[in-house]
Formats: C-alpha cells, sequence, structure tokens
C-alpha cells in the first residue's frame, strides 16, 4: 500500500494521524489546519512537526492529499453548549462549510467527519443532510455510525460515555 497523504482540519493534537499510526497505517501529514496556538504546539510535540496555526476560513492552499479528515467544532450543537446552530459565517460549527469548500477544491478520495451525536436530532438535522447530500453530489458513497468511546478503543476502550458520529465518504469515481 501507498504511503496516505492526510490532511487534518480542526485537527487539535492530531486523533486522525494517531490513530492512522496505532493502525499501523504509513501516511504522511501533507497539512494541519489549526488556529489554537496551544493545540498546535501539543500536536507538534507529538507528532515531532513544526506546523504553524492556520485559520480554516483562509486556508487556500492546492495539495494532494488522500485523506481529509476532521471534525468541525461541536460548541453550537453540543447538549452542553447553547446550540446556537450550523450558521455558516456566524458559529464555530458553521465551519463546516469550510469543510466542504476544501473537499470540494481537493476532492480527496477519503473523507472523515466527526462530531456530537446531537448533529443528528431534530434541530440539527437539516444541516447534517445538507452535509450528507453535498458528498453524495460530490462522487462520494457515504456512511455513519455513532460510536461510543467506552465500547471502541485502541488498545483498550477508555472509561468515558462519549458518543460522536463518524461520517465516512470514499470517492466512488476510481481515481487514486
Amino acid at each position: 500500500m501507498k504511503t496516505l497523504k492526510i490532511l487534518e482540519l480542526f485537527g487539535g493534537i492530531g486523533a486522525c494521524s494517531k490513530a492512522l499510526e496505532r493502525l499501523g497505517i504509513d501516511f504522511e501529514i501533507v497539512d494541519y489546519v489549526e488556529i489554537d496556538k496551544y493545540a498546535v504546539k501539543s500536536f507538534n510535540a507529538i507528532h515531532n512537526t513544526n506546523f504553524e496555526p492556520q485559520d480554516i476560513c483562509k486556508w487556500d492552499k492546492d495539495v494532494d492529499i488522500d485523506l481529509l479528515c476532521g471534525g468541525f467544532p461541536c460548541q453550537d450543537i453540543s447538549l452542553a453548549g447553547k446550540q446556537t446552530g450550523i450558521i455558516k459565517g456566524e458559529t464555530r460549527s458553521g465551519l463546516m462549510y469550510e469543510m466542504m469548500r476544501i473537499i470540494s477544491k481537493l476532492k480527496p478520495k477519503y473523507v472523515i467527519a466527526e462530531n456530537v451525536k446531537n448533529i443528528l436530532s431534530e434541530r440539527f438535522r437539516p444541516q447534517l443532510e445538507e452535509y450528507l447530500s453535498f458528498l453524495n453530489d460530490n462522487g462520494y458513497k457515504v456512511t455513519m455510525d455513532v460510536l461510543n468511546a467506552c465500547e471502541v478503543g485502541y488498545p483498550d476502550p477508555i472509561p468515558q460515555h462519549r458518543e460522536r458520529i463518524f461520517i465516512i465518504g470514499v470517492r466512488e469515481d476510481g481515481k487514486q
């Protein structure tokens, strides 16, 4: 298998790349987009990289990637938050649209998005459906599932009830 070239959006401390590492998948971090300087510092320490903070709203690079992964901010849809919604240009969770913009531009073979389970609620279901339709309209076969961290984990599950939705898109055009 060739080296998987990845772009981590809303990268935090690098959960996606750490998962790939733990699974023994050969990968290269082509770019990492995170605005929080402390998260970037942690990411660099964990992954032995030298990335700088980047604003996803200004990110517009031409890079060749296989996998785009990220969990757009959940504060505006989480039960623990104010639930102000996924509003383009207004809420942090509205940064979902920036993720869509980048997917449109780069057309990676694989897309993984992670978020809180509450995105499935009636209140936020229209925006979730918009995201799923966007992926379908752009040639991705989509699957999604809710996983609970206390039931899955590598090598052992974590002792925390933490449900998250994972949305996986695989581009169906066969281009590698």
